[in-house]
């Protein structure tokens, strides 16, 4: 009984790789993009980009307590570089009474992009940006649980 066990085992652990390959790649939810465009010598404009996959919302920046988690916009990592106030979006969230959360939710259905203003550090040639974004999306009928995604763009004075 104990060989048979054994080989039914190892059959099952042979297989588990072969069958898990055979499974697409689970796409997350929102795709995060940055861009860094230089407007002066020293300064520039970062801009954000969050596109919710089809049939997916990404909720605002500001949410009720008890609700899901607000996406938040973290730059503190950057080095070199100092930034003009906060990411601003493109455009304002949908409000929206959500059925999941029994509340009314502020959303973004569509791209959006946040942008805000920087400036190299004096006497740096360059910088690094560090962009760490905290979101959480739902679809209608299930929720991502929150994650975070960072990005990276190096900015450098232009001549």
């Amino acid at each position: 009984m104990y060989k048979f066990l054994l080989i039914i085992s190892l059959l099952f652990l042979a297989i588990m790789p072969a069958a898990k390959a055979q499974t697409p790649a689970q796409q997350p939810p929102v795709a995060w993009s940055i861009a860094a465009k230089m407007t002066g010598t020293d300064s520039g404009v970062l801009t954000i980009t969050a596109t919710p996959a089809k049939g997916w919302h990404l909720f605002g920046t500001t949410l009720p307590e008890g609700g899901p988690k607000p996406t938040a916009i973290d730059l503190s990592g950057s080095t070199g570089v100092t930034f003009d106030g906060m990411p601003e979006p493109s455009s304002q969230p949908l409000t929206v009474d959500d059925p999941l959360f029994g509340m009314k939710l502020t959303w973004w259905d569509k791209p959006v992009s946040f942008t805000v203003k920087f400036r190299i550090a004096d006497g740096r040639p360059s910088g690094r940006i560090k962009a760490k974004m905290t979101y959480m999306a739902c679809d209608d009928n299930t929720c991502a649980p929150p994650a975070t995604s960072t990005l990276f763009r190096n900015v450098k004075r232009s001549k």
